[in-house]
């Protein structure tokens, strides 16, 4: 005979293999959704780091709120800044260093290596 159920019935089976398709479902959706607004928090970042920086100069109050925006903002996506992008804005205020005009920058030499440890061609 036929195992299928009456009409207007599901068997508990096709209610958990329908459940597990709309879960993988959902989980791919949801792995859209967040490649999406990782790239469009990106491209907010990358604006906000273009602004600021352009308006460093001209206007620094716009430059410092842009720049705290731009921590504020990869802080609540928990996104990881790169450490050269740490290294040119300020801790304290949110200014960007811009060396010789805000900022000074040092060249220091590397200690050289012992003979026995450098490479050799």
């Amino acid at each position: 005979k036929n195992a299928s159920p009456a009409p207007g019935h599901c068997s508990f089976l096709t209610m958990a293999a329908a459940a597990a398709a709309a879960a993988s479902a959902s989980a791919a959706s949801a792995a859209d959704d967040a490649a999406a607004d990782k790239s469009a928090n990106t491209a907010r970042l990358r604006f906000l780091l273009q602004s600021a920086h352009a308006h460093a100069s001209t206007a620094p109050e716009l430059s410092r709120h842009l720049v705290l925006e731009l921590l504020r903002l990869a802080r609540g996506a928990n996104m990881k800044l790169p450490q050269r992008l740490h290294q040119r804005l300020c801790g304290d205020c949110g200014s960007i260093l811009v060396p010789g005009v805000n900022a000074h920058a040092a060249v220091r030499s590397r200690p050289r290596k012992p003979a026995a440890r450098r490479r050799r061609l």
